[in-house]
């Protein structure tokens, strides 16, 4: 073999192996903070919600599948002459309709409720683990969780 390829793969190699240990690293980091994160995430999630009973926590849930209906339901109580023709809302949208303050706060905040039922979708049981952990962190009550 010739003297300048050997000393050009050796320098290759010393330049590569080092750049992938960095890489496979930084991949590991990323990871772990992905992994904190979508904790956090779901702690910041529901954080708005703890003070509300379990029962209308479950139809936000569920309405958090459908933001338009959520939007179009706000609209529908702040204007109803703004919509042309009959809506047509899902059960949890009518639920939702009961308790106007909450609905038009959800509508005024469809990002976050996007990203719940994104975080839902995924594992709905963890985000009422986050939810429980974060009403004992508030320290609320749960006979104050009643309708």
């Amino acid at each position: 073999m010739h003297p300048y390829l050997i000393m050009t793969v050796i320098a290759a190699l010393t330049i590569c192996v080092p750049a992938q240990a960095r890489v496979t690293e930084q991949a590991q980091v990323t990871e772990r903070s992905d992994s904190k994160q979508e904790a956090g995430g779901s702690h910041s999630l529901v954080q708005p919600l703890i003070h509300y009973p379990d029962e209308l926590i479950q139809t936000i849930f569920a309405v958090s599948q459908q933001p338009e209906q959520v939007a179009l339901a706000a609209r529908y109580l702040t204007d109803p002459n703004s919509i042309s023709s009959e809506p047509q809302f899902s059960d949890t949208a009518l639920e939702l309709m009961q308790y106007p303050a909450l609905l038009l706060r959800l509508s005024e905040n469809l990002l976050w409720l996007r990203q719940l039922g994104q975080a839902v979708s995924r594992d709905e049981d963890s985000l009422w683990t986050s939810l429980q952990d974060e009403r004992l962190a508030q320290g609320v009550p749960e006979d104050a969780l009643e309708d």
